[in-house]
Order: C-alpha cells, then structure tokens, then sequence
C-alpha cells in the first residue's frame, strides 16, 4: 500500500501572498506499482498532485503553503490510492499573518550594517530552507526526518534579530532627540514673538543694532523639558529614551494570552542569560501580574481557566518555569517560557475540582532561570451546579375573549455557573411544559412553555419538577389554574337523518343552550366513525350565560352505510356533552319501465331505442318512462355530450307527438341535457 509520512504538516508562520515550503515522503509497500492521488486543498499546494509510483520505491512530495488571507489554517488532504480504493488522511497546519513593511536601510534615518528585508530568507539559509518547517506551537525548528536543525538557521536568526534590535533603539533615540528639538524651536519662537509684540508696544526695535537694547536679545532659550517616565505614567506605552516597558501594559486575568514563547533557550546568548543568577535589582523588575489569581465562583466537576503572566523589564531574556509539585486541582501550560526583553508572557492556568469547597486556597510555585524560586497563591470557592426559576408560584387563567382549549405562559431558568447544566422536566396533567429535557449553556438562560389544558375530573393545581443532574435538590414549579364551570345541554335528545340517498346533502338542526350562571367555551368535535360524511356549521364558539345555539349538522354520504354514532361537545373545563347520530345512506333504485314506447301506429319499442333511417333535418322522438323503486327521492341528469345528435327533455305522461306532415318540416335542433 502508499503511505505517506508524516501524517501532520506543521508549516508554522508565513506571510499572507508569500510561500512556505515543506516535504512529503511516499512510499509504495507493493511489489506492482500504484498510481496516487491528493485532493486539492485551499491555501495549500501539492506538487506533483497526481503520479506514479514503482513498486518498493520512495518519492519526495513538496507542500507549499500560500495564504490568501490571515488566520490559522488546519486542512485534511486525502491521498488516493489507485482512484480511491485506499485513502489516507494527511493533515497540514500553517498560520498566516500580516507582513511588515518592507524598509530601505539606504533611505532610514540609520542604516543598520549588513540589515536585509528579504521575507523568504532562501538566500541564507540554502537547502535547509526547503526542508525545514516549525510547529503550530512555536517548538524549536525541525527537519522534514524529524531531527533539530543544528545549521547556520539559528546563527542567522540570533545575528538577525540582534541587527534589528539595534536598529530599532537607534532609531528611538534619534527620533527622541527630534522631538525635544522641534520643542525647542517651538517654545523659543513664541517667547521671541511675544517679545517682539511689547517691545513694539513700548516703542522699542529689540532688532536694532542702534536702539536702548543694542539688538540684544534678552530671551534664552528654555531647556528642554523632561519627558515623564513611563513607569510613573500609565498612559504612556513607552518609557523616555524610547525604551519600552513590559509592566506598561497590565494583563487580564480572564483573557488568556494565545501567543506563548518557546519553551527552552536554543541560541547562546539566551543559554547564557537564562542560566545567570539575578541581583536583588534585577529580579524587581521581573514581576508577575497578580499575586492572587481568583477564580471565583466554580462548578463542581467545571474547570475555569485564567492567565497568570509575568513582565521581563531587564534587556536581555529570562526563563520562567511552573513547578511541577502543584496543587492536585490546578494545573498549568505551557511548562516554561523564555520570556524576551521588555515582554510579557502567559500561562494558563486551569482549575477543577470534584467536590464542594467553601473557601479553596493553593499556592503555586514558579522560578525564575531555574535559581529563583517564587509563588502566588490561588483561591476559588467550589459551589455545586443549579438553576434559578424566575418564579416560583405560577397562576394561568384564560384571556375573557380566548376561545382556544389550552393557555400559556412562559419561566425563566438561569444558569448562573461557569458550567454548561443538563435538565428534565416531569409534567403533571393538566399541565405540561416544552421543552421537557435540554442544556443550558453557562451563565446563559432558556425560555420555558407552561401549558394548562383544562380536563374534567383533574385538579388545576399541581407542582411540576425538574431533575438537574449533580445539583442538591431538583427544582419545583407549583402551578394552578382558574376557570369557572360551565354547564350546557343538547335541547335534542338525538339526531336521525333517516334514509338519505347517497351523494346528496341532508341537514338537520340542533340547538346547544347554557343553563349554567357563567359563559361556556364550546368546541365541536365529529368523531372518526362520521367524520367522512357529517360535517358542523360551527366549530369553536363562545356560548353566555342563559343563552342558545342554533347549529346545523350536514350529511353527505359517499357509500352506501348506516349511520350509528355521536357528536361531541367540548365544554372548556367541563364533561363533554354527546348527542346521537342515527340514520341510512342508500342509493335510489331508478328503472326504465317496460311499457309501450309508441310512434304514430309503429310497434312497441324495446328497451334498445333505434331511430331507423331519418332524412337529413327530420326530428324523430321516443318517450323513455323512468321509475324510482326506492322511499327517498332521486337527482337524474342524463348527460348526451357526447352524442350531438340527440336531445332530451322532460314530457307528460302518454303525450303523443303529433304526426308528420305531408311536406317536409323545419329542422329542430336541440343540445342542452335536461333532467328527467
């Protein structure tokens, strides 16, 4: 089989529209030889994308992260075997950054010596650069084969980074100086000025070589003023002389510093300052950002997190390492940083413990170069997980307009831990409450439904329950209802239809009165058994007090059926009233009846009505007799749109048309169906 290694590519930082290369190693395990394939990925390249492979044999793959746009990049690239018939997952990592404006040391204010503003860096660090990448993490630098770079890349780096520091305070200095000069000047034109404006006053030419004051200006310029320190300042970023202070900016506790510095020292200079014993001096201007690191309130089984950083005010660079013997519910990353100059860095600081804790206190070591040995202390209050209802004593009632069955109402449970907290609810009739069971996130709230949907014979009032896992007691919700009862009745006792003829609509009449003192909230319910044939004029009504309700009940049946069955009344917060539905659905039996269907003095026609031959415009008539064998009445149409030729229409009984004259007759024409 193909594989491929290693499965993570760790491209680490590159310029947005700049290119960083890393290697791919496949091999092919097979004796016969397999074709490859890798998916595209975005902001990444593979190159070749698709080959072949020799049996036992290895190839290098190049991987180039070009970035589009900034932010951190993690892509899943398939490699496919053979079209698909095996697939590997390789993962490449990179983060993409803003570039630094590229700057001209001929065109500077100093030009620093031997200074070069190429990103890609190809030109120093040869070979090594295409197989070289860092990790996500900002680890020390490795090779493609897993081993550290021990090349001229550190040397480089270190001489680089030296160059640029001395560049940079070079430039502070000079642009220092050239603010106290145009302050100079500035304050010394306005007092020259304001010399000159009484001087004027006065009658006197202070420019004069001949004048009182012999052109002697008696004006000095002003010192420079002193710039304010930026310890003593908090406003100020920098300090005077353009030295930046690293306790300027305080860290927050609650935001967790995402940038962490590597973990060892790995040039000399910094080998050599992280091992150094620090002066009383030295070791007051390293200083921590809190000596109490307070995580409030916590959730038993939760685990909070803050950031305990430390400030590096000296020039050169220290190691600050966490010590290993810890409280067992704090915990801590990275394990150590080499902090630069006048910078600051953060650890992360996690805190879980499993059991309740009124007042929980720890101290935590660190040391400063691995000599110095300091601490700060810790506190948390461990309190178990629980939510808050808005209320606890809810009472529903229905609007005096509402005619729906159920009514609503909403609560409000809180979370106020810092952990995310399960709940479910146990609805007791007749109230319910949506939704039953979920998870609120923390220090987040969610939004309960409390329906009542009255039920005769169920007490309005009850207590519903939720079960919070992990909390000491669940949570109880009493809620009751208030309705007053109605009482109403069916003025018939029940309702027979009798015999209907199927497909036609028979109606009849029912009345619903309120004999009770207050008003009634009505809804008509047909049951399954008529629901296919009988329908209800009303619905849902709203019935006062001593008053009635004329409603009427349709049949329209589609089959041949016997009726037997009840119309449901639902009174709101009552029994339900039912009346009887009686009655049979049949089809009218219809006949042609066999009498003597006569024109003039021919024979009897039979039941097969045949017009012979007619001439062209000739009207030729047959009675048809129909007779209806069934008890309810019957609705025929006799539907001759497909036949153009022949008409119909109703006549009396025995009527004889009138015989045929000697000549030729008008045509008649008819078209139109008629009922028999």
């Amino acid at each position: 089989a193909v594989h491929a290694t290693p499965g993570i590519l760790r491209f680490g930082r590159c310029v947005t529209r700049k290119k960083k290369v890393g290697a791919l190693t496949i091999e092919n395990a097979c004796d016969v030889a397999a074709r490859f394939e890798f998916a595209h990925c975005p902001q990444f390249r593979v190159f070749p994308r698709v080959g072949r492979l020799a049996g036992r044999a290895q190839a290098r793959v190049r991987v180039e992260f070009y970035p589009a746009s900034m932010g951190n990049f993690e892509v899943v690239c398939d490699l496919k075997v053979e079209g698909g018939l095996a697939t590997q997952q390789l993962t490449f990592r990179g983060k993409a950054v803003q570039g630094k404006r590229e700057k001209d040391p001929n065109k500077s204010l100093i030009a620093g010596p031997g200074m070069t503003w190429d990103p890609i860096q190809q030109s120093l660090y040869g070979d090594d650069y295409l197989k070289l990448f860092s990790s996500f993490e900002g680890q020390s630098t490795i090779l493609a084969d897993g081993t550290v770079l021990e090349s001229k890349y550190a040397a480089i780096e270190d001489e680089k980074l030296r160059e640029q520091k001395q560049f940079s305070d070079a430039n502070a200095k000079k642009y220092v100086q050239y603010l106290r000069d145009c302050t100079k000047k500035r304050e010394g034109r306005v007092d020259r000025d304001a010399a000159l404006r009484t001087a004027a006053l006065s009658g006197r030419d202070l420019r004069d070589p001949k004048g009182v004051d012999l052109a002697l200006h008696p004006l000095e310029e002003p010192p420079p003023p002193p710039l304010p320190d930026g310890f003593a300042e908090p406003l100020w970023i920098q300090k005077g002389g353009g030295r930046k202070s690293a306790a300027a900016t305080a860290l927050d506790a609650n935001k967790l510093v995402q940038e962490k510095f590597k973990p060892r020292p790995t040039t000399q200079a910094e080998m050599r300052h992280c091992s150094a014993r620090l002066s009383a001096a030295e070791l007051a201007q390293v200083t921590p950002t809190t000596a109490l690191l307070d995580f409030g309130r916590v959730c038993v089984g939760s685990t909070a997190v803050r950031n305990f950083g430390v400030a590096n005010g000296l020039d050169h660079a220290v190691l600050v390492a966490l010590s290993d013997e810890m409280p067992p519910e704090i915990t801590g990353r990275p394990a150590s940083q080499v902090v630069p100059p006048e910078a600051q860095c953060g650890f992360d600081m996690s805190f879980h413990c499993d059991k309740e804790m009124k007042d929980y206190r720890g101290v935590v070591q660190y040391t400063i170069n691995d000599a110095h040995v300091l601490t700060f202390e810790v506190t948390a209050e461990v309190v178990p997980v629980r939510l808050d209802l808005d209320v606890t004593d809810l009472e529903l009632a229905f609007d005096a307009h509402s005619l729906e069955p159920s009514v609503d109402q909403e609560v409000t449970l809180t979370n106020p831990g810092n952990s995310a907290v399960d709940f479910v609810w146990a609805p007791g009739a007749p109230f319910g409450i949506s939704p039953e069971e979920g998870t609120i996130k923390p220090y987040g709230s969610a939004t309960m439904l409390v329906t009542w949907t009255p039920e005769h014979g169920v007490p309005n009032a009850a207590k519903l329950h939720a079960h919070v896992p992990g909390a000491k007691a669940d949570l109880e919700l009493a809620v009751s209802g208030v309705l007053e009862e109605a009482t109403c009745a069916f003025k018939q006792k029940k309702v027979d239809f009798g015999n209907a003829a199927v497909g036609a609509v028979k109606d009849f009449e029912i009345t619903l009165e309120n004999t009770g003192d207050v008003a009634a909230v009505c809804t008509m319910e047909i049951p399954g058994e008529l629901s296919d044939c009988v329908t209800c004029s009303h619905d849902r009504f709203r019935l006062a007090a001593g008053q009635t309700q004329p409603m009427t009940l349709l049949l329209k049946a589609t089959d041949p059926r016997k009726l037997d069955g009840y119309v449901v009344c639902d009174v709101r917060g009552c029994a339900p009233l039912k009346i009887k539905v009686e009655g049979t659905a049949i089809v009218p039996d219809v006949r042609i009846a066999r009498e003597e269907i006569s024109f003039g003095d021919e024979e009897p026609a039979p039941l097969v009505f045949d017009f012979a031959s007619q001439f062209v415009g000739f009207e030729c008539r047959r009675r048809v007799v129909l007779q209806n064998a069934s008890e309810i009445p019957a609705n025929l149409i006799l539907d001759l749109s497909n036949h153009p030729d022949f008409d119909a229409e109703p006549c009396k009984p025995r009527d004889e048309p009138a015989p045929a004259p000697a000549t030729q007759a008008r045509p008649t024409f008819g078209r139109t169906p008629a009922p028999l």
